[in-house]
């Protein structure tokens, strides 16, 4: 399973990527997937896309992508990234 496919045509699913293993905490598997796949796809509906966007396009200023960035235990990088778009597109809408 990838990261995208967190997220099925029937609602959330609470599984994790198949590849948890070697993250931080991936006995428990402590890393919040299902609430960065929801972030994501609020952004971008669009699996694909956010798998793209998962695996491919580095965060600035960090340098690195969100799965680099999640296995280096900094989901909470990720979150706030995905967090501080939703609200700027929300403020966006606003204004215009």
């Amino acid at each position: 399973m990838d990261v995208a496919s967190g997220v099925t045509d029937s609602g959330a699913d609470r599984t994790t990527p198949d590849d948890c293993t070697g993250f931080k905490g991936a006995a428990t598997c402590e890393v919040p997937w299902l609430e960065i796949v929801v972030l994501a796809t609020r952004i971008d509906p669009d699996r694909s896309a956010v798998r793209e966007w998962f695996f491919e396009t580095p965060i600035w200023p960090y340098g690195k992508t969100a799965c680099k960035l999640v296995q280096a235990g900094r989901s909470d990088v990720v979150i706030a990234f995905l967090e501080d778009a939703l609200r700027d597109a929300s403020k966006a809408a606003r204004s215009s």
